[in-house]
């Protein structure tokens, strides 16, 4: 089929050829008829499929390829994750900006074409019947009937600026053959110039400090460009900004030999702590402030402290949309008389919060668990902000908080868990419920838990119900079955 003669099809927005075959039937469908479209296998995409006309090829009822147009004026961004694009060419013909996606294979997985007001996709290689020799002809043969009135070099700049972050993206505009000057002219002056390549570098750094070198060895044949090799794009770490947050967070960084082998000349914690001080005084300090803040933990946990840095902590500690887990371990670390007060009210806070639709929090509430864990549950406020915890209508807030009912009265533990068990609906919570029971438990527990077996339904649950029975029996085999003492 393939490999016969080929005929154009035309009509008031669109131009392609396609194989001039009596068994290729060729369909236009309207929004509508989506349902009628056909693809080979289940792409998972975030492609937009969306279109104002389709154009479908099949073979007795099998997709052999399909053309998307829908208005837009510029390319669609979205993956599919049947194979990753390596590189992108892009070509303008008589007024079509045509943009083939490669695969590592060479293949072209996906063309599109952008005309003055139109966009047309021929949807993914990977996902339709058709030979790799007929896709890129029909690709190739893509016009727009109302063509784009930009140049190449305008269509070179639109690029740069639709894709930023990208710094490698006019290579789409080189082809095979394309001079050492035609290459310069696009990517700017070659860092290094070889017999039989050209190297290009782009330094990029974040706003954090940290930095990477990306490099392109482009081969050359006769001063030509001769291929793009898999792996012409090297990526290289580059040491980050002294003084930056990146910086800080390399010195911090304690190898996971197991002990706590920080060790940092004065001027360098001096340094650290002078930029964490300029940084809280900024007001665009919420992106970095969670890894700030674990920086200044990692620093008093190795025994350099400066206790200037607290109130600067605390004067943040209840801002909406901050992260504040680094930080209340950093209010643990310089452990004060209003430490215990601190925590409580960031703990009101947050349960005050979680009582509204997620979609209306401006809190992170997973914070919870970390609150009650360094809390002193033997303080009566600290315990009764517990129990408002544990009756809590966010789930995720109930299950933290069981997991830290054991320091409430036993009897009243094990009348929770018991509760929670039959009522919970969710499996993280009835775990939760369940290692409660197993750390206060007694032999009664034991056999309702064993009762209670149904109440473990999914293979995961079951698992838990097995491991805290056997756990409840050990702890009971080597203790007494009497009540704790609170």
């Amino acid at each position: 089929m393939d490999g016969g003669e080929w005929k154009q099809f035309e009509d008031d927005l669109i131009a392609f050829e396609y194989p001039d075959d009596p068994e290729l039937k060729l369909e236009i469908l309207a929004p509508e008829q989506k349902h009628r479209l056909k693809i080979v296998g289940g792409a998972v995409t975030s492609a937009d499929n969306g279109y104002s006309r389709a154009y479908q090829l099949s073979v007795q009822g099998k997709p052999y390829g399909i053309l998307l147009l829908s208005e837009s004026e510029w390319f669609d961004e979205g993956i599919c994750f049947c194979g990753a694009i390596v590189l992108k060419r892009i070509v303008l013909k008589e007024g079509t900006l045509q943009e083939f996606s490669l695969l590592k294979s060479g293949q072209v997985k996906k063309v599109q074409a952008l005309g003055a007001r139109h966009r047309a996709v021929l949807f993914e290689w990977t996902h339709s019947a058709i030979t790799p020799e007929a896709y890129n002809r029909i690709g190739a043969s893509l016009r727009l009937k109302v063509p784009s009135p930009h140049s190449l070099q305008k269509w070179q700049e639109i690029v740069r600026q639709k894709r930023p972050d990208y710094p490698w993206s006019p290579l789409s505009f080189l082809s095979i053959g394309s001079t050492q000057a035609e290459i310069e002219s696009v990517l700017g002056k070659a860092s290094t110039t070889l017999s039989d390549c050209l190297v290009f570098s782009r330094d990029e750094w974040d706003q954090d400090g940290e930095g990477q070198r990306s490099l392109a060895t482009l081969k050359l044949k006769s001063g030509k460009l001769a291929k793009y090799p898999n792996d012409f794009l090297q990526m290289i770490a580059l040491q980050p900004v002294y003084g930056s947050l990146a910086w800080a967070e390399k010195m911090t960084l304690v190898e996971e030999s197991g002990e706590k082998n920080l060790r940092l000349e004065s001027k360098v914690v001096g340094e650290i702590y002078s930029q964490f001080k300029s940084f809280s005084q900024k007001t665009n300090y919420a992106d970095y402030w969670q890894r700030w803040c674990g920086v200044l933990h990692a620093l008093a946990e190795a025994n350099y402290r400066d206790d200037s840095v607290l109130p600067l902590v605390v004067s943040h500690f209840f801002e909406p949309e901050l992260e504040q887990n680094y930080a209340t371990y950093i209010i643990k670390d310089y452990h004060n008389s209003e430490t215990e007060s601190l925590w409580r009210k960031r703990l009101e806070l947050l349960l005050k919060e979680g009582a509204k639709p997620e979609n209306q929090r401006t809190y992170d509430t997973s914070e919870v668990w970390s609150l009650l864990v360094f809390l002193d549950l033997k303080e009566v406020a600290s315990l009764n902000l517990l129990r408002e915890a544990l009756a809590h209508p966010d789930m995720h807030i109930r299950a933290s908080a069981y997991g830290n009912a054991e320091a409430l009265p036993q009897s009243e533990a094990i009348g929770i868990a018991h509760q929670a068990i039959e009522k919970e609906t969710e499996e993280h919570a009835i775990t939760m419920a369940t290692y409660l029971l197993r750390d206060v438990g007694t032999s009664s527990d034991l056999n309702w838990l064993k009762e209670h077996e149904a109440h473990f339904p999914s293979k995961s649950l079951h698992k838990t119900w097995v491991t805290c029975l056997a756990a409840l029996e050990e702890r009971l085999s080597s203790t007494t079955d009497k009540p704790r003492e609170n």
